[in-house]
């Protein structure tokens, strides 16, 4: 049911930046000819949220500190520590005791299907969701200033220590403008419902807010057909910024993978989709009838660009007719274009989407670089780091970009459990890749994620950056130190290590 991501290892040198004329904007809001050089980058001053950050962007090695950081066993929510290699603070946020004894304390993550590219944090940084290992999302009140999480309505629901929105479905996604909005897709039950797209408003700290429907992706008119069947699987709602536009992704017929329909819903002009096994779009707007190529295929994930008009596809299993070696299919949503982004382009490994670009980390010998591209052109790949570790074997990140501008010139933020030992900068770290053409990679944390734990969000390290860049949020074992998923003070690395939620400021 849930989103899962496996391993992938990635191989990583130095190349120098390829160049091509126009193919991204500069620091300004209109595109221009070429790359902004790393000069012009330079000269705005660094800060907490960046663009251009403080921390280090060296690429010496850095071992975990001996001794770790003490943030308690089972319990220690709310402590804070350093990380003496990059000095920036980190709060832990859950433990032992964060959902009392009506809930799940086991293991904790920041999106319930493992997936970086979700907005888990609210406009101004005063609200978040966490989820537990059993599909529940978990609201807290987030002091920006002290960097202090609280459960929210505590008094309401004592038995689990606070709200705990049990969705059935997909993890949810924070409004990009209103800044007490919630979004989440609900089927009602496991496996028998039909999406829902839902609005939770957590502005009283009182009163826990009643889910409003905003729309039955089954129910209406020129959308999906309810008689097709009920919801098995559906991915996690994503939102334009302008909070106009939603999509996710579902199957009726059984779990992940196995899903053909996406689905957009516009505020104003209604409902949008696409049948990745017929090849038909259709809808309320837009263009109708068959899809521009002739790729049949099965759904992994989605996720929305962040203008809202482009839809990435993340590709499962070949149906019929499928290009050779394709990793992601690109939607122009109000149009029936569709894009292959195949494995002769670098298109493999974790990705992100900002607004009109693509980023992602590909992971053959021939391109060990993080690349960006055009969503109207993927083929039209670059480099967008000059330098790194040689030899860097293996090294897997996962990629958030909820921090980007309309000009995709924020750096994207990525986590690391791979490389314990450390023998590499990046190993084992939280890193902010710049896509302004500076070639800067800013170094924030350590993940003090072993890498071997049965729970996928710990084993990866799995996290999301804060909509205004000051905060980066990543699932954790912290070297075994967590405590057992039982509730026992010593556990063995790669059995029942438990794992909790950390957030970082990124300065």
């Amino acid at each position: 049911m849930r989103n899962r991501r496996g391993y992938v290892w990635f191989f990583l040198m130095p190349f120098s930046i390829l160049l091509f004329p126009g193919w991204r904007p500069t620091l300004g809001e209109t595109s221009q000819s070429s790359v902004p050089s790393a000069a012009v980058g330079q000269q705005q001053q660094c800060r907490t949220g960046g663009p251009i950050y403080c921390s280090r962007t060296d690429l010496v090695a850095v071992p975990l500190p001996a001794p770790l950081p003490n943030v308690g066993n089972l319990t220690g929510a709310n402590t804070i520590i350093t990380d003496s290699a990059f000095s920036n603070p980190i709060v832990r946020v859950t433990d032992w005791k964060t959902e009392g004894s009506g809930g799940r304390n086991d293991n904790f993550a920041i999106d319930c299907g493992g997936s970086a590219e979700i907005n888990f944090m609210n406009a101004d940084s005063t609200r978040f969701f966490l989820c537990d290992a059993g599909g529940g999302i978990i609201p807290f009140i987030y002091d920006p200033s002290t960097m202090q999480a609280t459960r929210m309505y505590t008094a309401k629901f004592p038995a689990t220590n606070g709200m705990r929105i049990l969705a059935a479905a997909s993890s949810g996604e924070w409004s990009f403008q209103p800044k007490n909005i919630m979004y989440d897709v609900e089927t009602g039950s496991y496996q028998a419902g039909t999406p829902v797209l839902k609005s939770y408003d957590f502005g009283n700290q009182s009163v826990p807010p009643t889910p409003e429907t905003l729309y039955n992706f089954s129910s209406n008119a020129n959308c999906v057909p309810a008689s097709a069947g009920a919801t098995h699987w559906v991915t996690d709602v994503t939102v334009s910024h302008d909070d106009q536009t939603f999509s996710t992704a579902f199957s009726l017929t059984g779990g992940q993978g196995t899903g053909v329909w996406v689905v957009v819903w516009n505020r104003t002009n209604g409902c949008r989709w696409l049948n990745t096994q017929t090849g038909e779009v259709g809808g309320q707007w837009g263009t109708l009838g068959n899809i521009s190529i002739f790729d049949r295929f099965y759904i992994h994930n989605s996720r929305l660009s962040l203008d809202g008009n482009w839809v990435k596809i993340g590709f499962q299993n070949c149906i019929t007719n499928c290009v050779a070696g394709v990793q992601n299919y690109f939607w122009e949503i109000g149009t029936s274009t569709v894009l292959a982004c195949t494995t002769a382009s670098n298109c493999l490994g974790h990705s992100a989407v900002g607004y009109k670009y693509f980023i992602n980390s590909p992971t053959t010998p021939k391109q060990q670089s993080q690349l960006i591209r055009p969503l109207a052109s993927v083929s039209n790949q670059t480099e967008i780091w000059t330098q790194g570790p040689p030899n860097h074997i293996p090294w897997d990140n996962h990629q958030s970009w909820q921090n980007a501008t309309p000009s995709d010139d924020n750096p994207y933020l990525s986590s690391s459990s791979t490389g314990v030992p450390v023998a590499y900068a990046w190993d084992n770290e939280i890193d902010g890749f710049s896509t302004n053409g500076s070639g800067k990679v800013y170094r924030f944390a350590h993940t003090f994620a072993t890498g071997n734990t049965p729970f996928f969000s710990g084993a990866n390290a799995i996290g999301s950056v804060s909509r205004d860049g000051k905060f980066f949020a990543w699932c954790s074992d912290w070297e075994g130190t967590l405590g057992s998923t039982k509730g026992s003070y010593t556990c063995t690395i790669g059995s029942n290590c438990r794992s909790d939620v950390f957030i970082v400021l990124l300065k």
